[in-house]
């Protein structure tokens, strides 16, 4: 998956090294911020999915303090990231509820993993909580038109800001969100088979190992190596 990561940082050399890691493991950066006044509001404003937070921050308060506001107010994962191992700080940092804690200088594997966990852990706490939507609403012109999530078909991302839906009658409908925020609000029929692409599975025709592609409608979906072993095991539980 694709996340939109915020990153709370004030070493501008630290901020460069994780704005490279994060283009080479193919994440998008949703904005940052080098104070811990500033950034409560910048990730509130922002459309993050996850937020990577120094916890030694200048300013009255520090990274601990941003994560037990986003632990009270905001529905977004966190992971702290500290030069320090203390027990105490540690111990401190715990308690705000982050999906972990990754200690500098960042290492792309543990980034890589970390990144995972948090989306894992949205993915969770959004399936527990069973929000998925029956209905969307898209702006065409001056009109609010309504789109029944039951007949969306696939959808492919045009960039990291907004997915174009074919619907069940081949129309087309663009929305503004990412992907991964859009799967979250979807029932668990849907699923991503490329970085750009989801489908709903009880709408695939048939799929084409040999062109790695997946068809609905007549239309060919691509299937992206590292997306098709978790793709196979599914349509075989079907």
């Amino acid at each position: 998956h694709m996340a939109r990561v915020f990153i709370v940082e004030d070493e501008e050399i630290i901020l460069e090294k994780l704005l490279i890691l994060l283009e080479e493991l193919e994440h998008d950066v949703a904005g940052h911020a080098d104070n811990a006044d500033e950034a409560f509001d910048k990730i509130k404003a922002s459309d993050a999915d996850l937020v990577l937070l120094d916890i030694a921050l200048p300013g009255k308060n520090n990274g601990i303090s941003i994560g037990k506001q986003i632990n009270e107010q905001l529905d977004i994962p966190f992971i702290f990231t500290s030069s320090f191992q203390d027990k105490e700080t540690i111990g401190e940092a715990a308690e705000t509820n982050p999906v972990t804690y990754l200690t500098k200088p960042i290492q792309k594997g543990d980034l890589l993993a970390a990144i995972e966990l948090a989306l894992r852990h949205k993915k969770l706490e959004k399936t527990e909580s069973g929000e998925s939507k029956d209905v969307f609403y898209t702006k065409i012109g001056d009109k609010l038109s309504k789109i029944e999530v039951s007949d969306i078909h696939w959808i492919n991302a045009a960039d990291s800001n907004y997915c174009d839906l074919t619907v069940k009658d081949g129309r087309k409908v663009s929305l503004r969100t990412s992907l991964l925020r859009l799967l979250e609000q979807l029932p668990a029929d849907f699923i991503q088979t490329h970085r750009q692409y989801a489908v709903r599975l009880s709408v695939v025709d048939h799929i084409n190992l040999k062109e790695q592609a997946i068809y609905i409608d007549d239309e060919a979906i691509p299937l992206g190596r590292s997306y098709k072993d978790e793709f196979m095991k599914r349509i075989e539980r079907m």
